[in-house]
């Protein structure tokens, strides 16, 4: 009996109830369409910032017409690298250095910053980071002033990523090396991952704080690996083994990996991954993402940009105050983990209850700023048996269904 609930229990909880995949339509504004476009980026005001070649373009109506940002100075070659922050603030990475804008793309300065940079990212608290030549910057008045933080590196930083304003991981260029800080950048360790002679390396955390990179070779090959043990220990990832520009999440924790595949994307922290290239056209090498606070969501490619309109199903993300919940371990016996992000400041209330509506946990009402939580309820004494898990606040609530087997 405890075998066989614990199976229904397996298959239950892990059944995909989707039933849309995304569909991708390329923007018609030019002069992007069937451009090569290497970089994306989406302001908190919907306008769109993307790069052809030795141009610098935004879009305030989703890509449907572009105009041209004649004050971005782009040298022959040159890929601007737009990022766009929580805050409204705009950077733009040229050979000639890092611009900032607040006012939506429309002035530009120059940022005191005479490196390079390669990479952006920014902490649920606002604060910014960038990677340059073997130095990782942050700001935390909006690109105002910038300090240093020595990685050790000495490469490229290609990408970064950061988990609970403490844990900072970065990928880097020539030598495809993944460094990892656990105290908010005073100290760094090279993790002990097999990496090829290679180009550059993409890394992200994923939902449960595991470690997912890209790590691509000087050859075109590239693979995908994660870890589960904070980068002890590392495995492929089979069906998604290709070189790629980046690795990115959406505001439900999906992660997305694109080439000239296609894109595609896990919702389960990289157990299997699905193809979402509806829409686009074969061959089409996919460059960049992102996504936008309407659940939409854009991609840079070859061929331009491409557009969907519904990245998730409603009834997973509906974008408002916090993203879904993430049980773990689940089925448990003892005790689980409530993990869930907090996109709107809020009251929150946490509830554990049987299939009877009776309730085992109830925590108070609390008031959580932004950012990412852990909850860890103990469940020793609940029966074996269904269980939902909700999480209210004024304006939303959300459910996930757990089970204890003793």
């Amino acid at each position: 009996m405890k075998t066989m609930l614990f199976f229904l229990s397996f298959l239950f909880l892990n059944m995909n109830f989707s039933n849309a995949q995304p569909h991708w339509v390329q923007t018609t504004g030019t002069p992007i369409i069937n451009s090569w476009v290497r970089y994306i980026s989406i302001d908190n005001k919907r306008n769109l910032f993307a790069n052809p070649a030795n141009y610098a373009y935004k879009s305030s109506d989703r890509g449907d017409s572009w105009l041209l940002l004649k004050n971005l100075k782009l040298s022959y070659g040159d890929y601007s690298r737009f990022f766009c922050t929580k805050s409204g603030i705009c950077l733009a990475a040229l050979d000639s250095g890092l611009l900032l804008s607040s006012d939506e793309g429309n002035l530009w300065e120059k940022a005191d910053i005479s490196d390079n940079i390669f990479s952006f990212a920014e902490s649920s608290l606002g604060r910014i980071y960038l990677g340059g030549i073997n130095n990782l910057y942050y700001s935390v008045d909006y690109g105002k002033n910038w300090s240093i933080i020595p990685t050790g590196s000495n490469d490229y930083i290609t990408s970064i990523d950061i988990l609970n304003e403490k844990y900072i991981l970065i990928g880097t260029r020539v030598a495809s090396l993944i460094f990892l800080s656990s105290d908010t950048g005073k100290t760094f360790h090279r993790l002990s991952i097999s990496q090829p002679e290679g180009n550059y390396s993409q890394v992200i955390f994923t939902r449960n704080a595991g470690i997912m990179v890209n790590l691509s070779d000087a050859q075109g090959d590239g693979r995908t690996m994660l870890s589960n043990d904070t980068g002890k220990t590392f495995y492929e990832i089979s069906e998604v083994n290709f070189p790629s520009d980046f690795l990115k999440s959406d505001k439900k924790g999906n992660i997305y990996i694109g080439s000239q595949w296609g894109l595609f994307r896990t919702t389960n922290e990289g157990k299997s991954w699905e193809n979402i290239s509806d829409g686009l056209p074969p061959n089409n090498y996919i460059t960049d993402i992102c996504f936008g606070n309407n659940n939409d969501a854009y991609i840079s490619s070859r061929y331009g940009v491409y557009r969907c309109e519904q990245i998730t199903n409603v009834d997973e993300y509906d974008g408002k105050g916090f993203n879904e919940i993430t049980i773990f371990p689940n089925p448990s016996n003892k005790f689980i983990i409530v993990q869930f992000s907090v996109t709107v400041p809020d009251f929150y209330l946490i509830q554990i209850y049987d299939l009877f509506g009776n309730i085992l946990f109830k925590n108070d009402n609390e008031y959580l700023p932004e950012g990412i939580y852990k909850k860890e309820i103990d469940l020793v004494n609940a029966s074996q048996g269904l269980y939902f898990c909700r999480i209210s606040s004024k304006k939303e609530i959300r459910r996930k269904l757990l089970s204890i087997v003793k």
